[in-house]
């Protein structure tokens, strides 16, 4: 597990852009005008998720979509932090929650029946508190260098109070729904909002070497000129290093995780003009190594003099020594610009036959 800090984003601040896009009284009168019809259509439940019952999963890197059917795949959204700055520290928290019971909780307690010691729940519970405070100070502290990421399931609201009483989801926020099928288009005027969070991850620049080889070698492949710390012939590398990717198990192999990826990968591109990324995975991790892996991600060398919590230990959680992977992928900026550049041109073409 890696407990890198960085920063989150609260998207329930949204509720300011809402209030200026929609007033209580338009509201009113879109609602009178569609109670019956929506009497009829919803269920008596305020809040109606968007998707069925998920099986479940036993890895939260496991994200072969093709297993999934479009019965049963949440809708969700994509959003970064960085764009919607926190209210309150909660969010920390939630996120907090989320990673921490996807590294340790799963893993002790499999069948979700509380089948943990007192201790280990003690240390869990330490750790998510821990986690939270390292989340706020990378956010307060490295605007510029870090970035978060969360995926929301998204689901509709019914009932004027409902409506009124959480910020929803805009027209051009809707444009960005996964799995927007599963929205139904029945009525246009159905509002929709932000529901549990099911992932997360996270990147961060940091002062990163992979030694003097391997180093060397990136001259030649990697061309974004990276700050450096120190002014000597052992500065290290700024790189953008991706940690924490937690998916719930409820929600996997729905493409929840690679979404989450591909927003970092876009982010470093594009947002801070870099062309590689760098992630660290347990060997014992198959099913990690293999996602990565069919997402690019190749292994430069292993470092085993790393440490983690050991989950086997009798009483406590105590960390003993093990084996990363450390792995890279380089991206081509320029080929990819031309690409992009190619397919907005196509859609653009097909919409204006």
């Amino acid at each position: 597990m890696n407990l890198y800090p960085d920063i989150f984003k609260d998207n329930y601040n949204t509720v300011d852009r809402y209030h200026l896009a929609t007033s209580p009284s338009r509201l009113q009168n879109n609602y009178r005008q569609r109670q019956n019809r929506h009497q009829q259509r919803h269920s008596t439940q305020v809040v109606t998720p968007l998707s069925a019952t998920i099986p479940l999963s036993d890895n939260s890197f496991e994200e072969d979509v093709t297993t999934a059917t479009s019965s049963t795949s949440p809708a969700f959204i994509i959003e970064n932090i960085s764009k919607s700055p926190p209210s309150s520290d909660k969010i920390y928290q939630t996120i907090s929650d989320l990673c921490i019971d996807v590294f340790f909780k799963e893993l002790l307690d499999p069948s979700g029946n509380g089948n943990i010691n007192f201790v280990k729940q003690w240390q869990i519970n330490y750790l998510k508190t821990l986690q939270a405070a390292d989340l706020r100070r990378r956010r307060e502290r490295y605007k510029d260098t870090n970035e978060m990421f969360l995926a929301y399931e998204v689901k509709r609201v019914t009932g004027m109070t409902a409506v009124l009483s959480q910020p929803l989801l805009l027209d051009d926020e809707l444009l960005k729904v996964c799995n927007r099928e599963r929205i139904r288009d029945e009525d246009d005027d159905d509002y929709y909002v932000r529901g549990d969070l099911l992932g997360f991850v996270e990147i961060t620049q940091r002062p990163y070497g992979l030694g003097n080889t391997l180093e060397s070698s990136s001259s030649e492949i990697v061309t974004t000129e990276y700050n450096t710390l120190g002014g000597g012939i052992n500065d290290i590398p700024m790189r953008p290093v991706l940690t924490n990717l937690a998916v719930l198990r409820g929600a996997r192999r729905y493409g929840i995780g690679s979404k989450l990826v591909d927003a970092c990968e876009a982010h470093v591109r594009k947002g801070w003009n870099m062309n590689e990324i760098v992630l660290e995975v347990e060997d014992y991790n198959t099913k990690g190594l293999e996602f990565y892996r069919r997402r690019g991600f190749e292994i430069l060398f292993s470092d085993p003099a790393s440490r983690r919590y050991d989950i086997n230990s009798s009483l406590w959680l105590k960390k003993v020594r093990c084996r990363r992977e450390i792995m890279r992928k380089v991206y081509n900026n320029r080929q990819l610009s031309l690409m992009e550049s190619a397919v907005r041109r196509i859609c653009e073409t097909i919409g204006n036959l």
